[in-house]
């Protein structure tokens, strides 16, 4: 880890030298194309609204953690952990389900 020019320790350390920091400019090649606000996977999966991976490896992840949360020799930590991970879960997919309402509505006009 780098240090400042005094020995102590500053946020920009951590930026890695060379980088130009800020948004990038359009280019020819993205200039025609759509905006992405950086968050493809989402994006991808609201514009083909093919759920089935996300539902997939969803039910892999309860079936973990119900196993965890159930399991005698677990810590009380651990099955907190995996009970606060399927709440951040779920609360990722209401949001997605919002989104694709909000989609629908914007289609509608």
């Amino acid at each position: 880890m780098m240090m400042g020019s005094k020995g102590t320790f500053s946020a920009g350390d951590m930026a890695k030298q060379g980088l130009r920091q800020g948004p990038r400019r359009p280019t020819a090649q993205t200039k025609g194309a759509a905006t992405s606000l950086g968050y493809t996977t989402i994006e991808g999966l609201l514009e083909t609204e093919d759920f089935s991976r996300l539902h997939d490896g969803y039910e892999a992840i309860r079936k973990q953690a119900e196993e965890i949360m159930n399991s005698p020799t677990q810590s009380a930590r651990q099955k907190k952990r995996a009970r606060a991970s399927l709440e951040a879960f779920d609360r990722g997919l209401d949001l997605l389900k919002e989104l694709l309402e909000i989609k629908s509505q914007m289609m509608k006009g």
